[in-house]
């Protein structure tokens, strides 16, 4: 198995450092706006979804749908390409 290099964790660090926004509106969004939302249904404002939240049931909108599951899955693609800029994913395709 081939280690990593120092120029390798190089190229990386951009990448990290750039989710870092990502996972913040993330953590803001579970720490700050999830607590606040209804725990009955509201039709009238969108609160539709039913989401678990420090053990109780609250209901969200679809914005916050995008707002949670958005901020992971851009995350998640941010880091993917700096994992194939530094070759990671080339070393499991070789055969």
């Amino acid at each position: 198995m081939q280690t990593i290099s120092r120029e390798q964790t190089k190229k990386i660090r951009p990448y990290a450092l750039g989710v870092a926004p990502f996972i913040a509106l993330f953590a803001y969004e579970l720490t700050v706006i999830l607590p606040h939302r209804p725990l009955t249904p509201d039709l009238v404002h969108g609160y539709t979804i039913a989401a678990g939240s420090a053990h109780k049931t609250v209901y969200i909108s679809a914005v916050d749908c995008v707002l949670l599951f958005g901020t992971l899955l851009c995350a998640m693609a941010v880091i993917l390409t700096g994992l194939w800029r530094m070759g990671l994913f080339q070393r499991f395709l070789q055969r």
